[in-house]
């Protein structure tokens, strides 16, 4: 007769082999599962992307922006950083450069358009209140640009003004001309109507024979030279 001591090894090995049935069913019904929804779930469209897995503790690849060269590193190997620390700072020679030079291009073009509408409104100067200062009004930069951007609209000014000058005396000598044309014209008539009254009379007394027919043709000589003028 055995006693409960004697059954509990073959108890405990049905159970073993139980479970390792139960874990092996469970295991392909998920495999078939995911065969049949991958055969029959419906997908429309897929994007294969590149990727990478790494640990956390790996080395960070820190890179800039824009780029640059580096002029100090500000920190060690191992050291931790937390979000908003300095790692490094880039030298700003090339940058403060550029943007100087930017700088400068930009004061230029806001001066000349201050210039350009000064003379399309055609004021004598630029009004002040007229610009629009991206730049502080005591730039150093700024200021000898807008000067000699004033004193070219003041050169400008100084040259249309004689222009306008001269051609306004051309037209006073053009106006004198055509009145002296005008008097000369009213002369040449008043002369070539008196020819033409005397011609009439020579040619009647010629026709009664108290006038030479020399004197008709030189009258006539007068008159057409007088017309042809």
């Amino acid at each position: 007769m055995q006693t409960p001591t004697d059954q509990t090894p073959t108890n405990q090995t049905d159970d073993a082999h139980r479970f390792s049935r139960l874990g092996w069913i469970a295991a392909v019904v998920v495999f078939g599962g995911l065969v049949l929804w991958s055969i029959l779930a419906p997908i429309n469209s897929a994007v294969i992307a590149p990727g990478q897995i790494t640990v956390e503790s790996n080395r960070k690849t820190i890179q800039h922006l824009e780029g640059g060269v580096i002029k100090d590193i500000l920190v060690k190997e191992g050291a931790e950083v937390k979000a908003g620390d300095v790692l490094v700072q880039l030298d700003t020679t090339i940058p403060k450069a550029n943007f100087e030079l930017m700088t400068s291009q930009l004061a230029e073009a806001i001066a000349r358009q201050a210039r350009l509408l000064a003379e399309r409104d055609g004021l004598p100067e630029i009004p002040d209140d007229s610009l629009a200062f991206t730049f502080a009004p005591a730039d150093l930069d700024f200021s000898k640009n807008l000067d000699g951007q004033k004193n070219l609209l003041a050169a400008r000014e100084t040259t249309k003004a004689t222009q306008i000058s001269l051609l306004e005396e051309r037209i006073v000598q053009q106006q004198k001309r055509i009145e002296g044309y005008a008097t000369q014209l009213k002369s040449l008539r008043t002369q070539a109507k008196l020819i033409s009254d005397e011609l009439d009379g020579v040619r009647k007394l010629n026709a009664e024979g108290f006038a030479p027919m020399t004197r008709v043709r030189e009258l006539e000589r007068e008159r057409e030279a007088i017309s042809g003028r």
